[in-house]
């Protein structure tokens, strides 16, 4: 709930959301889907746009000079071979020397700016599109999967890079070591050179149609590929539920299905590429029988020279090697583009809950919340609340109770804005919440869950996430006001005590309670609580009530349970039922004047008995 303090992510997300991104106006219909991935992607590299122009300039110096040694060749087979000349065949292995040097020089220099720019990029669309996914509004989340996320920031992000940039390098590359070399070899011999050029127009016209062909294969692939991390991530972190019900077996069926479907997507698109590459490579390899025929013909009838020929056989790579680079370009782009089309449809998604242009901060921060005849619906079909009104002064501390999908957590996200109400408002300390700004909004509430949150970290930094300057004592502090200290001090590191995914190596009510002691960091203005003691042991739960109470003390408090022994102290309880507040008052008035209160209480009696039973 805290505010985050990371500069340079909220720079990215800024500017995710900026026009200079991804979030720029449509493009006119006219334009077509492989030019707009075109045109965003080269938003993402318009900062590195000097470098990109210094890498293509050494491109263009070191192109041409590569090109020298064949006519190098050609020199020396036609007017050194005949005759003995030391200086002059020294002045030629010194040029080719020379021009190969520098070559590799500035096309060493040009590969060293390419692969900077390109870690530069995955490091500015990882840290831009994480940003994003953390800023898109919790029903957003709720009907995405999170492998399929982690996929796209990892795995599609690096298959951009790859082709982005190496690729399009090696085609601008190809593409004018083409134009150098085909203006050469018609220089040398034009009927011989337009000859050779032929099959290679064949080859080009080829490699256009398997673009378009494979282009749709490798979207169905990448989607695959999204499924299979959601799949596996979503299993590994159920995998005691898995084995609690003898599902292993199920589950690898299962996982092998999803393997069976991407290995068959990927075999059709290998079927394509085993017919074309060979293909494309046959065409050009006509070019060298053309070349060969022809050149022989024009040397017998006095038109071409021996030394022409030779350097037309070292050219012939050189026209043959565009044509390799453009057909494996065209097979890896497309998998770019399938990768791009991912990533850059999360920029796209519009951000449902931001700040708006006119936000105001949290100016007083006393603590009273208001809902004023508030409606709520997760989709079409019936509210979840419906005409919600209640006000709470800043210190109070009410319960909220309810039968099971009565909307009381729903009730309870609409306070810090993880959704907005269809219809109605809600206010605190008189401040409309979708008129604040999130970071003050949040930065003065802490919550505590039902299924406590904690990261694969230490739990002095599990803590101090709700304040990350807070210092060693005052994380201490914090843990003793939770009721924390005594287990963390048994176990052998302390508070340095790294507690494994989602704090598994603690019991449940150790990890609660090490969530509460960052709720009391936190020093909230407000503090929202979400069935605190549900999912905990017995024996930690008193620990647990006692802590909360002191944590509620002198602070707002909205507290959603149903354990009868906080209701009880409860000075205030709203009873929600079918999405409506239909009771309200202290535990013994809704007892005597709420009939829907009263059974539900004597059930939820009955259960914390028989738990406390077992």
């Amino acid at each position: 709930m805290r505010a985050g303090r990371a500069l340079t992510t909220g720079r990215f997300l800024r500017e995710s959301r900026g026009v200079n991104r991804s979030d720029a106006a449509e493009p006119p219909p006219a334009e077509g889907p492989d030019r707009r991935v075109f045109r965003e992607v080269w938003q993402w590299l318009r900062p590195y746009r000097f470098a990109l122009l210094g890498s293509i300039a050494l491109l263009a110096v070191s192109v041409p000079l590569a090109q020298v040694h064949p006519l190098v060749w050609r020199f020396v087979v036609d007017h050194l071979i005949a005759g003995p000349d030391a200086r002059a065949l020294l002045a030629a292995v010194g040029v080719m020397l020379g021009a190969q040097l520098l070559a590799s020089a500035t096309g060493a220099l040009h590969g060293y700016l390419l692969g900077r720019t390109g870690q530069c990029l995955v490091r500015d669309l990882r840290a831009a599109l994480f940003a994003r996914l953390e800023s898109q509004s919790l029903a957003w989340h709720h009907d995405r999967r999170a492998g399929d996320l982690a996929t796209r920031v990892i795995s599609d992000v690096d298959a951009m890079e790859g082709s982005v940039l190496r690729d399009l390098s090696d085609l601008l590359e190809e593409g004018l070591t083409f134009l150098i070399v085909a203006g050469v070899v018609i220089a040398l011999q034009p009927v011989v050179g337009l000859a050779t050029l032929v099959p290679l127009v064949l080859s080009f016209v080829t490699i256009r149609v398997f673009k378009v062909r494979v282009a749709r294969m490798y979207e169905g692939v990448r989607a695959r590929l999204g499924d299979i991390g959601a799949f596996v991530q979503e299993r590994l972190g159920a995998v005691q539920l898995t084995q609690a019900f003898g599902r292993e077996r199920a589950e690898s069926a299962r996982f092998a299905a999803l393997a069976r479907d991407y290995c068959a997507r990927s075999v059709r698109v290998l079927r394509l590429r085993s017919i074309f590459f060979p293909g494309i490579g046959f065409l050009g390899f006509v070019s060298n029988a053309v070349m060969l025929g022809l050149g022989v013909w024009f040397i017998w009838k006095g038109e071409f020279t021996v030394g022409g020929l030779i350097a037309y056989r070292g050219y012939w790579w050189r026209l043959q090697s565009p044509l390799n680079t453009l057909a494996r370009a065209a097979d890896t782009l497309m998998r770019a583009r399938a990768a791009a089309l991912r990533v850059l449809e999360v920029f796209r998604e519009p951000v449902a809950i931001e700040d708006p242009t006119d936000a105001l901060p949290w100016t007083e921060r006393r603590g009273g919340i208001e809902f004023r005849s508030v409606t709520f619906a997760y989709g079409p079909g019936r509210p979840v609340l419906d005409g919600i009104s209640f006000r709470v002064e800043p210190g109070g501390f009410v319960a909220i109770a309810g039968t099971s999908g009565a909307g009381k957590s729903t009730l309870l996200s609409l306070v810090p804005r993880f959704h907005d109400p269809q219809g109605g408002g809600v206010f605190v300390d008189g401040q409309d919440v979708a008129r604040m700004q999130l970071a003050s909004l949040r930065g003065g509430m802490a919550m505590v869950l039902q299924d406590a949150v904690l990261f694969n970290e230490t739990i002095a930094d599990n803590i101090r996430y709700a304040r990350p300057e807070a210092s060693d004592a005052e994380v201490e502090a914090a843990a003793r006001r939770a009721n924390a200290h005594g287990f963390i001090a048994e176990l052998p590191r302390g508070y340095g005590t790294v507690i494994g995914e989602r704090g598994v190596k603690l019991s449940g009510g150790q990890r609660q309670r090490i969530s509460v002691a960052r709720a009391f960091l936190a020093n909230p203005t407000i503090l929202l609580l979400d069935e605190p003691t549900s999912a905990v042991e017995p024996e930690s739960e008193d620990l647990i009530h006692a802590a909360l109470l002191d944590l509620s003390r002198e602070r707002t408090t909205l507290l959603v349970t149903h354990r009868v022994t906080l209701l009880e102290r409860a000075s205030r309880i709203l009873f929600l039922d079918g999405g409506r507040i239909a009771g309200e008052g202290s535990h013994a008035e809704l007892v005597g004047n709420c009939p829907a209160y009263a059974g539900a209480y004597a059930r939820w009696t009955v259960e914390e008995r028989e738990r406390l039973q077992r």
